[in-house]
């Protein structure tokens, strides 16, 4: 995992020292980004609904991890 990751450009890994998380700058959405994660949103809402969960729930759910993210 931590190859893979160094692979990627996330971590730094140093012998003895360890991995070390790069810094790397924020990267632009491409076009249609929003909409393919807005789809994906939906879509894991109807799955969590289709598998019992009340809307309502579902709808805490995500207003629980915006708040999450609105943190960050």
């Amino acid at each position: 995992s931590y190859r893979v990751l160094a692979d990627e450009g996330w971590l730094d890994l140093a012998r003895h020292r360890g991995a070390t998380v790069r810094d790397r700058p924020e990267s632009k959405p491409g076009a249609g980004a929003i909409q393919a994660f807005a789809r994906r949103v939906q879509e894991s809402a109807a799955e969590a609904i289709a598998g019992g969960l009340s809307r309502g729930t579902a709808a805490q759910q995500l207003i629980a991890i915006a708040r999450q993210l609105s943190k960050g």
